[in-house]
């Protein structure tokens, strides 16, 4: 490799990360914005190391050259200088990368990693940075007890401190430092010293647990987490790191350390390290702030779990009673809700939930999202750990779409963690039986709130596909595929449907939830477009796709309303659900023969079909017009093929795939419920 193109290759890489298009004035393409991609930063420092060494080794073969024909080699100096500055350099930009990487809450504005702001005028030297940190712990130790005429004063400075550590809590070498000049007893101590000194509108009592809304325990932790992660360097911060795995039980100091290990990022090794010694394996020991840390950590918290349970990637028994005996102290311990929490948020951590992809899980996530998926629906579960069993869901839709696909051949077998391809094409991780698929759901449908993560997922899963398998019918032409994904989605919302009733114990227990999305969805104009498109919030597709916008008789002309409400509810959900599919076909390319903007001319006065852009209206408009505004539509799917011999045409289409979803649906739903019948239930 030539010098030349090591430089071209660093070169190219720098310039990428601001190359992406942005919106004009915002990002990189403001005159006030400096920012760094990390992952680019990355490959830079990459690429400097590689040239560094290409460097030596050239200039090492060329002095030998030199040196075998007599020639002086002191040319070459100027090169070694390079090497040497590169040498020089590469520590300072680590340290960038490591601040931009951990400073995550910032806006992305390149597509692939992201550009995240940094303030060059205010970085620092190592060096600079350890002073500074000292700095501000001497600080924060001379403070002392507020006192009671000075409380406010010393509030003041307490927030003074936390102020300037939050601005440097992504900066190792200050935060670290900070730490050092603690002490142990004080940096441990240091939440409850907060939390008792500065005064805030909503204070907890010192030794309450770790809340993660809590914005002072989450700049402490992240502090913590970033010095514990690339802070070892700095002298006196060993003692403070060790502290927190000595710390004795039922002390202030145990009590802080959990605080402090509550929000903040850890080395995986070293988190997991802390949870054995602090008696991970008597879930009786954990208290909701380590729990909380593993949350936040997933790799360390599956790391943590093993080491009580041992590898369950093949066997799995001691996994699921231990999980059970964990859940049986969170239920009974004395922070039940906060415990709940936290507890919910380590199973979804370990779960892959917050690090994986759907499809992609590893061995280890997967094999634990097994164990708790056919575990848990026989456990009594705490409220509040419910909502993150709904997030574990959502990131095995696949697993969950093939558990609840009553047509499959395999529908009758037991939950086995084997990799398995269906007969949609869909890889899944393990396979769940359908009344596993359907107790799990049952633990996370008692409430919108807590099925909002689920359906989330499902819609953006719905999205991509529905969008694959339309994709492979335009190109072939055969439209036979679209039945068993549209049944095997209608099999889902039957399963989540027949859940919510049963744990609700009241038919159409998801009404109130349809209408409020429905009236966010109007009030955004989002129904305009069609919703089972990119860009829209995934929860709205999954409404669209399972109840088609009907409304029921919410947006029903009122005088229109009296007779033979249930047949009409039927009657527009149907309809609405074809009226989804139809968008979604014309944003997939498939065009109507006649649009919806030439069809407006045919339709009776007072009638509007089309919008002002000539794109079909949200179905709640066309109800809102009453049964004129519904026949339009039906015209106009008529006109386009509906009931016709051409099955690729946009009216044939659209009502073929609302009757394959809608069986789907009403055959999940009379199953699952079933199960609860052959219970007993």
């Amino acid at each position: 490799m030539c010098l030349f193109c090591v430089y071209g290759e660093m070169i190219g890489i720098a310039v990428r990360g601001i190359m992406e298009p942005t919106p004009s004035g915002t990002g990189p393409l403001s005159p006030d914005f400096a920012g760094i991609d990390p992952g680019q930063m990355l490959e830079f420092i990459s690429a400097l190391e590689r040239g560094r060494d290409v460097i030596g080794e050239q200039s090492e073969r060329i002095r030998q050259l030199f040196a075998a024909a007599g020639v002086p080699a002191s040319g070459l100096r100027t090169i070694g200088e390079i090497a040497g500055w590169i040498d020089g350099e590469l520590p300072g930009l680590r340290r960038r990368q490591e601040i931009a990487r951990a400073t995550n809450a910032l806006p992305s504005w390149a597509r692939g990693s992201p550009l995240v702001a940094f303030d060059e005028s205010a970085y620092r030297s190592p060096g600079e940075s350890r002073k500074q940190g000292t700095e501000l712990g001497k600080r924060f130790k001379e403070i002392g007890p507020t006192g009671f005429w000075s409380h406010h004063a010393d509030s003041g400075r307490y927030a003074e401190v936390l102020k300037e550590l939050d601005a440097n809590k992504h900066d190792a070498d200050f935060t670290a430092a900070f730490f050092a000049a603690l002490g142990p007893k004080a940096a441990l101590t240091l939440p409850l010293t907060f939390r008792q000194n500065l005064h805030r509108q909503s204070n907890p009592a010192a030794l309450s647990p770790a809340d993660p809304g809590d914005a002072m325990l989450r700049t402490l932790s992240e502090a913590f987490g970033s010095a514990v992660t690339a802070g070892a360097h700095v002298p006196g911060f060993a003692k403070i790191r060790d502290a927190v795995r000595r710390a004795e039980p039922s002390t202030e100091e145990q009590a802080g350390a959990d605080l402090l290990l509550s929000a903040g990022e850890f080395p995986a090794e070293w988190l997991a390290g802390v949870a054995a010694a602090r008696g991970m394996a008597d879930p009786r020991k954990v208290s909701p702030g380590l729990m909380y840390a593993l949350g936040n950590n997933p790799a360390a918290a599956r790391l943590a779990i093993e080491k009580v349970t041992g590898p369950f990637t093949k066997d799995q028994t001691k996994l699921k009673e231990y999980l059970k005996q964990f859940n049986g102290r969170v239920l009974n311990g004395p922070w039940r809700e906060a415990g709940g929490d936290a507890f919910g948020r380590m199973l979804a951590a370990s779960s892959g939930a917050y690090d994986e992809k759907d499809g992609r899980h590893s061995r280890e996530a997967a094999a634990f999202a097994f164990t708790v998926m056919t575990t848990f629906g026989d456990l009594k579960v705490a409220e509040t750990a419910r909502i993150h069993l709904s997030e574990i869901a959502g990131a095995y839709t696949t697993e969950i779409t093939e558990g609840a696909d009553i047509g499959d051949d395999n529908m009758t077998e037991p939950s086995a963690l084997k990799p398995v391809t269906s007969a949609l094409g869909l890889k899944s991780a393990f396979t769940l039986s359908p009344q596993d698929t359907y107790k799990f759901m049952k633990l996370f449908a008692d409430t919108d709130e807590n099925l909002a993560p689920f359906e989330e997922a499902m819609g953006r899963f719905s999205q991509r596909l529905i969008d694959d398998t339309l994709a492979t019918v335009k190109k072939t032409g055969d439209v036979e595929s679209l039945d068993p994904v549209l049944r095997a989605l209608g099999n889902v919302r039957g399963f989540e449907v027949a859940a919510a009733e049963k744990v609700r114990g009241e038919l159409d227990a998801l009404d109130e939830q349809v209408k409020k999305l429905q009236g966010f969805a109007l009030d955004s104009a989002l129904g305009v477009g069609g919703l089972l498109i990119e860009g829209v919030p995934g929860q709205l597709a999954w409404l669209a796709l399972s109840t088609g916008f009907s409304g029921k008789d919410a947006f029903w002309p009122e005088a229109e309303k009296r007779t033979d409400k249930l047949n009409q509810a039927e009657w527009h959900t149907a309809l609405g659900r074809q009226h989804t599919f139809a968008q979604l076909l014309m944003a997939s390319g498939f065009t109507p023969k006649v649009a919806p903007g030439e069809y407006q001319a045919a339709c009776p006065p007072g009638v509007a079909i089309a919008d002002a852009d000539g794109n079909l209206r949200a179905f709640p408009e066309l109800l809102k017009q009453g049964n004129k505004g519904l026949a339009a539509f039906e015209k106009w799917a008529d006109v386009n093929g509906m009931g016709s011999d051409d099955e690729l045409s946009v009216g044939w289409l659209s009502s073929g795939m609302a009757d394959w979803f809608e069986s789907g649906n009403g055959r999940g739903k009379h199953r699952a419920l079933a199960f609860d019948l052959s219970a007993g239930s």
